[in-house]
């Protein structure tokens, strides 16, 4: 039916009081010049049906480095490849990775002396920004700069599956060695607001692994224990920075002099050098007073742990982490393993539940990992030589592209 002009309805707003919290704040200064809720009705609706700034484009192909096996050879060599982002599933992140850190495994890998899947995209380890989240997650936003645990399903409590190691990046299943990475969310972690994504990127493997010696295992180490550790390796350097931090005693064995000038500087003052001293067991007796070392980072295996076993104190904790040498003779190690009633404990990394305890430890303490060199994304072959050569004192990095890939 017709209706004259001026009894026609018009469409009305709900009064401000009623308006969703974000209308309010952003028409507050409006509203504190405007005189009647008529006025403040009109800005209103043209603030509604006004057009939505448009979201950034989702990227559409992501440049990835993958490690191929040549034919009749174990030895792999690296690849530069272009291939297609995965849809993202209700429960998947995608992170553009910023930084990507390499351990020595992949070195193992490349040279055909640790397995590893067909074609995988190699490293482990990672710091990126989240650019797109799936509809059911909710415990990471868009813009929030985050790392991933080593294995994807180790979320919390103990090693006790051996599936677990199945989601092992690098290895079982594609590394982080990639522009854009889908991550299930619940293997994320958010990194300390300190740290850059390069120093960041070194977290995941050999800093959890340490954390987890001196921190998650039935015995902490407390101010006033001494922690003897094999090698300068980046573990050890992680260690030696944690253990610092709450007053631990802390000693090296090394066999470069050069390092051990590069330690000093960090503020570490006592060290063996067991290249000179064969008997170096003996020495880290003499600087515990006779006492030994309550924890010990077994990084060396067979080769060393007699004589970590020799020198650690009674009840004393081995960590054992590594077995870079091999034991010279068919020593058994039973009985001083018995004599020093030790506890040796195998280690390897540890839940993202300690991954983020860890970093509020390392924002806590305002810790910075030691990186020795950045490469490009171009160089990756180039740094996987450099971390070859066992040249490095710290950490060595990939810094990836900045352009967007659309």
């Amino acid at each position: 039916m017709f209706r004259p002009r001026s009894q026609q309805r018009k469409p009305t707003n709900p009064p401000l009081a009623q308006q969703p919290p974000c209308f309010r704040q952003r028409l507050q200064s409006i509203y504190s010049r405007t005189s009647t809720e008529s006025t403040l009705r009109k800005v209103l609706s043209l603030w509604q049906t006004s057009k939505a700034p448009p979201e950034p484009p989702k990227p559409l192909t992501s440049r990835r480095w993958r490690a191929t096996q040549g034919k009749d050879t174990l030895k792999r060599q690296l690849i530069l490849e272009e291939e297609i982002v995965p849809t993202l599933e209700p429960a998947q992140v995608l992170v553009k990775v910023h930084a990507v850190s390499l351990n020595f495994t992949e070195v193992l890998i490349l040279e055909g002396k640790f397995h590893a899947i067909p074609r995988v995209i190699p490293c482990s380890d990672m710091a990126g920004e989240v650019v797109a989240v799936g509809e059911e997650v909710s415990t990471v936003s868009v813009g929030d700069r985050v790392s991933a645990g080593r294995l994807l399903d180790f979320v919390e409590g103990t090693l006790g599956r051996t599936d677990y190691h199945h989601s092992g990046t690098g290895i079982y299943v594609d590394g982080m060695l990639d522009e854009y990475k889908v991550l299930p969310v619940e293997s994320l972690v958010v990194i300390p607001e300190h740290l850059s994504y390069e120093e960041a990127s070194t977290l995941p493997c050999v800093a959890i692994t340490a954390y987890n010696c001196l921190f998650g295992g039935p015995k902490q180490v407390e101010k006033g224990d001494t922690l003897l550790l094999i090698g300068t390796g980046n573990l050890s350097l992680f260690a030696a920075q944690f253990a610092s931090a709450v007053g631990v005693n802390v000693i090296f064995t090394t066999s470069s002099d050069e390092k051990v000038s590069q330690l000093k500087d960090m503020g570490f003052t006592q060290f063996v050098n067991y290249k000179t001293n064969p008997d170096w067991d003996k020495e880290v007796m003499d600087l515990t007073g006779g006492v030994g070392a309550s924890h010990i980072i077994e990084t060396g295996g067979m080769g060393t742990l007699g004589k970590s076993i020799s020198c650690v104190a009674m009840g004393g904790w081995i960590h054992a982490v590594g077995f870079l040498s091999e034991q010279p003779n068919n020593i058994d190690l039973t009985f001083e393993a018995i004599m020093k009633n030790c506890i040796i404990r195998g280690v390897f990394v540890g839940p993202n539940t300690l991954f983020n305890e860890m970093n509020e430890f390392i924002s806590e303490k305002k810790l910075r990992p030691l990186v020795d060199k950045i490469f490009g994304f171009d160089e990756v072959p180039q740094a996987f030589e450099y971390l070859s050569s066992r040249r490095s004192m710290g950490k060595v990095v990939i810094r990836m592209p900045c352009v967007e890939r659309v």
